[in-house]
């Protein structure tokens, strides 16, 4: 009965043992070329994404489908005219 509890116990207890021996150097993370400063000035696409988010949606879409699916979606939905109503009554308290 013991021999056969230190058969199949001696694999563990060597297996075990060996997780602690490791010999894999320490990991030493390299070095990332990054600017001191970063502007976004220096990104071409930022003056892209300026000039669409100043367009609006008429000007973005060009397929006419979709500009009357949009132009339906927000005469008929309730949640947004409500939405709106909330705004002005609370812009009129603010001020």
């Amino acid at each position: 009965m013991s021999l056969c509890l230190l058969v199949n116990f001696l694999p563990f207890c060597v297996a075990l043992a060996l997780t602690g021996c490791s010999l894999a150097p320490d990991y030493q993370r390299p070095a990332m070329p990054v600017p001191q400063q970063f502007s976004l000035s220096q990104n071409g696409l930022v003056n892209a994404a300026d000039n669409y988010q100043n367009a609006g949606w008429r000007t973005f879409f060009v397929d006419n489908q979709v500009k009357t699916l949009i132009s339906e979606a927000l005469v008929n939905n309730r949640d947004l005219r409500m939405a709106t109503l909330k705004c002005r009554r609370h812009g009129r308290n603010i001020v």
